[in-house]
C-alpha cells in the first residue's frame, strides 16, 4: 500500500469514530421535564422517609382512624431511567392502593404481577394511575416491563402486611 491510501483509509477510520460519537451524543441527550410547580410541595411530602420508603402513617399524615381501614393508600411515583422514586411501599392486607405514577424520562409502567395491576407505558412528562386490592400478605415485586428496565434495577418491593 502507498502513503496516500494509509492516509485516506486512517482519515475515513477517524471520521467514522467522530460520527459515531456525535451521533451518541445526541441520543443520550433526554429533554429534561421540569416538574408541576403545584404539586412540587405535595410531592416533597410524600416522598419524605428513608431511602424513598413510604408506610400507611407518612402517607396518611401520621393519623390512623377507623375510617382509614377503608380509604384508599395512595402512593406518587416517578419513574426515571432504571429507578423509581419510591423504593419501598407499606400496606396492610385488605387495603385499596392507589398508584399515582409519572413518567420523569423515557418510556416506563408500573407492574406488579401478584394484584395483575399494570399502568400503560407512558412518555416523559406523562401520568397514569392504577388500583388495586392488596388481598394477600407477603414481600412483591414491582417493576417496569419496558424492555430490559426490570433487569437494570427499575423495581421496588410492595410489602402487605
Amino acid at each position: 500500500m502507498n502513503t496516500k491510501s494509509i492516509i485516506t483509509i486512517l482519515v475515513v477510520v477517524v471520521l467514522v469514530i467522530i460520527g459515531f460519537f456525535v451521533f451518541n451524543s445526541q441520543q443520550a441527550v433526554a429533554p429534561v421535564v421540569a416538574p408541576d410547580e403545584t404539586k412540587g410541595d405535595e410531592m416533597d411530602e410524600m416522598m419524605e422517609g428513608e431511602e424513598g420508603m413510604m408506610d400507611n402513617e407518612e402517607m396518611m399524615g401520621g393519623e390512623e382512624t377507623a375510617a382509614s381501614e377503608q380509604a384508599v393508600k395512595e402512593f406518587a411515583l416517578v419513574g426515571t431511567p432504571f429507578q423509581f422514586s419510591v423504593k419501598e411501599i407499606r400496606v396492610s392486607k385488605g387495603d385499596t392502593v392507589r398508584v399515582n405514577f409519572e413518567n420523569g424520562q423515557g418510556t416506563h409502567d408500573w407492574t406488579i404481577d401478584e394484584f395483575n395491576a399494570k399502568t400503560p407505558v407512558i412518555q416523559a412528562g406523562e401520568k397514569a394511575t392504577v388500583e388495586f386490592v392488596a388481598d394477600k400478605t407477603g414481600q412483591f415485586e414491582y417493576y417496569c416491563s419496558v424492555g430490559n428496565h426490570r433487569a437494570l434495577g427499575m423495581v421496588g418491593k410492595l410489602i402487605v402486611e
